[in-house]
């Protein structure tokens, strides 16, 4: 497997970002005062069988479906597809517009045509919104609304089987018909797989894409994380570092 080196000192930031607040007693990781939250950083105490109670996790602690093990001196989390959804996200607060820049890095198996089963997801609630039932639901990849925390949208960032649907949209029922959460992809290709690639994406413009017209002064992030497809079971994805900002 081919590994895509990456420069000194974005290793060392990267590295940074696993040493502060991997997985702590509160119930919601918040933004700081300087406009960054870092959602993702996995240290030795992170616990698949006793997660920290900002994290959900679902269909972990079998089969060692998710590990923390690092690979080319990179810490990530690596998660494998099995038979059925897998997932581990962590509540957030965090206000869109305050925050649109989301950035992480990932290293992706072959999974050949399709999408690959491993992505990022996120899930958005409006403050105003009393009940929020996960409408755009994560349905199609094995995951009921009441899994997750609260929220009234979702999106699903995903890995292609080629580079040119780079920057793309799909818009999909569910095979229960409902309405399945946008899927945007933002990389994929066999010739990019088994390699550590650096992504920064706007939500707050993926947002508008998926949903024109809908305001987002009101509009909050309340969950970031991982999640497996059961669709197509033993591909295997890592994920490092991924961080809010402004």
């Amino acid at each position: 497997m081919s590994i895509k080196f990456i420069k000194p000192l974005m290793l060392v930031a990267m590295a940074t970002l696993f040493m502060t607040n991997a997985c702590s007693d509160i119930k919601t990781k918040s933004i700081t005062p300087e406009g960054r939250l870092d959602v993702l950083g996995p240290t030795p105490q992170f616990d698949n069988d006793e997660p920290a109670s900002d994290w959900v996790l679902i269909g972990t602690s079998s089969a060692n479906n998710i590990t923390t093990n690092p690979i080319a001196g990179i810490p990530g989390i690596g998660i494998t597809s099995a038979d059925d959804a897998l997932l581990a996200v962590r509540r957030v607060n965090a206000m869109v517009l305050a925050t649109p820049y989301l950035s992480w890095a990932w290293s992706m198996t072959d999974h050949g045509d399709g999408l690959h089963p491993v992505r990022i997801i996120v899930g958005f609630k409006r403050l105003d919104e009393k009940d929020d039932d996960g409408f755009f639901s994560l349905a199609k990849i094995g995951l009921r609304s009441s899994d997750l925390p609260k929220h009234s949208r979702a999106l699903s960032i995903v890995w292609g089987d080629s580079a040119l649907g780079r920057g793309s949209m799909r818009m999909a029922l569910s095979g229960d018909g409902d309405v399945a959460a946008p899927l945007y992809m933002p990389r994929g290709g066999r010739e990019n797989a088994n390699k550590w690639w650096m992504e920064t994406v706007d939500l707050s413009e993926i947002y508008q894409k998926a949903w024109p017209g809908e305001s987002q002064r009101d509009l909050a992030i309340s969950f970031i994380g991982i999640a497996a497809s059961p669709d197509k079971p033993g591909h295997r994805g890592r994920i490092s570092g991924i961080v809010l900002s402004r």
